[in-house]
């Protein structure tokens, strides 16, 4: 079995997640390579590779206010359902937690698989919000010494 490993994604790593994330498109939508680009230098962007090869990357940013707002989450096609969403997120709760932030917050479009994924994960769905395009679940995780299962 291959293993991969988690690491703060770098400035070199930008055309790799800019990639990742255009092969998600449809349920991601349309990634400004700019934001990307400033997150990573926030560190604010964690990928997860295999040698070079960015296999995961989850995207987000640490309000002030205490609260996470995750952008946008990708693993490649043939690494799903292998842990590696799952430990990006676990590290995203690890990073909350040492910086002092209480929830992490996002959106998801209603009728995507990965609902479930973030439901099975600990996140409560607040509400349902219209967006341009689709209907988008909120989804709120708690983040606390308890939800780091």
């Amino acid at each position: 079995m291959v293993t991969w490993q988690l690491r703060k994604a770098q400035l070199s790593d930008l055309e790799a997640v800019k990639t990742l994330f255009d092969a998600h498109r449809r349920e991601l939508g349309f990634v400004r390579r700019p934001s990307v680009a400033k997150s990573i230098g926030d560190d604010e962007v964690i990928v997860a590779v295999i040698g070079d090869n960015i296999i995961g990357a989850i995207h987000y940013h640490l309000r002030r206010d205490g609260q996470t707002t995750l952008y946008h989450i990708a693993v490649d096609a043939n690494y799903r359902r292998a842990g590696v969403g799952a430990a990006l997120l676990a590290e995203l709760r690890a990073h909350c937690l040492t910086n002092g932030a209480g929830r992490i917050m996002l959106k998801c479009p209603a009728e995507l698989p990965a609902n479930d994924f973030y439901s099975h994960r600990g996140f409560q769905k607040a509400g349902v919000e219209e967006g341009k395009y689709r209907s988008l679940n909120v989804w709120i995780l708690q983040v606390d010494n308890s939800s780091l299962s």
